[in-house]
């Protein structure tokens, strides 16, 4: 396993947001949704899920406007029992130039990856990730992208052990300022 940590400065009003929901057996999948504190903006993310291996993170989004994450946690085909989805919203004032980028593949049956660049003099702050494949495929990464792991984000997705014969696609967010 891996994890990445964005470090910088400049940033004011910090403010952690965070929400929970936990599940009865037989339920397929929870979201949570978070709002930043009026006049905040999303500059980082997070999301687990509880419950066992066979709950997995199905899509951590930030809004287009960078004002509310949205996190959705669900089981694969043999899930079973009761599981929790967490979220994590790191809000803080505008930062300049602060805007989400996102980049999706093509619809098709296959595991797959896609990065996605923030625009020319803008740095990587926060990532997300969104799959259509339900509980047929996994994260296998929601990571850093490009020169000195600060230009893009980059995100794969695994199909699990049965596969999953539908059309499906990946995307991956980037939050980026100047």
């Amino acid at each position: 396993m891996y994890s990445w940590a964005i470090c910088g400065s400049g940033v004011t009003g910090w403010q952690v947001v965070s929400g929970s929901y936990t599940a009865s057996s037989g339920t397929n999948v929870v979201g949570v949704h978070l709002s930043c504190p009026s006049g905040k903006k999303v500059i980082g993310t997070g999301a687990a899920a509880v419950g066992g291996g066979h709950f997995l993170i199905r899509s951590i989004v930030p809004s287009a406007d960078l004002t509310e994450l949205s996190v959705e946690v669900g089981g694969d085909e043999v899930a079973s029992g009761a599981y929790s989805a967490y979220a994590y919203a790191i809000c803080v004032n505008p930062v300049a130039g602060q805007q989400r980028v996102s980049a999706t593949t093509a619809a098709n049956s296959i595991s797959k990856g896609i990065s996605v660049a923030c625009p020319v003099g803008k740095k990587l702050h926060g990532t997300g990730g969104d799959h259509t494949a339900g509980g047929e495929a996994h994260f296998d990464r929601i990571g850093l992208w490009g020169p000195g792991a600060v230009s893009g984000s980059d995100v794969a997705v695994i199909e699990d052990a049965t596969g999953f014969a539908e059309n499906w696609t990946a995307t991956a967010y980037a939050i980026c300022a100047t």
